[in-house]
């Protein structure tokens, strides 16, 4: 199974380095941080959404000032506070999703290295 981080771009420079104690066999796989890579790319994601956000922003201004009734200014700003929580919580439940997929994952990869060969 591929890590996350494998999605994007191949890049001459590995990724990840693991330190481990003790002797290590020249077998054993190299630990996958699934954590770290799900937690950049939410990140990732973040900046984006964050980025054309702020671009929307940038391009409605102008029509923002034209409003001259205050109380419809606060009122848009109130709707726009909503629909970016929206979005929040979505992004925030699609993550966790792919942490609890991962999870499953590895406790089935697991659970199979447990079991006993028939």
């Amino acid at each position: 199974m591929s890590s996350p981080a494998r999605f994007s771009a191949p890049s001459a420079t590995p990724r990840h380095v693991v330190v481990t104690t003790g002797s290590s066999s020249s077998t054993s796989m190299p630990w996958i941080w699934w954590v770290a890579d799900l937690m950049r790319l939410m990140s990732r994601a973040k900046r984006q959404s964050t980025k054309r956000q702020h671009a929307a922003t940038s391009a409605a201004g102008p029509q923002m000032e034209a409003a001259a009734d205050p109380e419809e200014r606060e009122r848009k700003a109130a709707f726009e506070r909503l629909d970016d929580l929206g979005r929040c919580i979505a992004d925030v439940e699609s993550s966790g999703e792919k942490v609890f997929r991962a999870l499953v994952n590895t406790r089935v990869s697991l659970l199979n290295i447990l079991s006993p060969a028939f």
